[in-house]
């Protein structure tokens, strides 16, 4: 989802129209509120958190993984 004209529309540049767009942008919001904490944010670090922060469980998922990992861990990934 981005921001296009000052309203926010899915990845096609289209309206948010169906009920799972409108869920997943409700998810992405709250996920930017809490990460952001009452600050106040520019247009540009709206959309570059919303960017970070839309994703699936999956994508949490292996996330938290990756993030749990040591050094070596790591260094075994590439």
């Amino acid at each position: 989802m981005k921001i296009k004209n000052g309203r926010w529309v899915n990845n096609q540049g289209e309206a948010l129209t169906t009920p799972e767009e409108h869920n997943q942008f409700q998810d992405t919001l709250t996920r930017v509120k809490l990460f952001s904490k009452g600050k106040g944010l520019t247009y540009k670090k709206i959309q570059v958190l919303f960017n970070i922060l839309s994703t699936n469980n999956d994508m949490d998922n292996a996330l938290t993984n990756v993030l749990s990992m040591d050094n070596q861990q790591l260094k075994r990934l590439f």
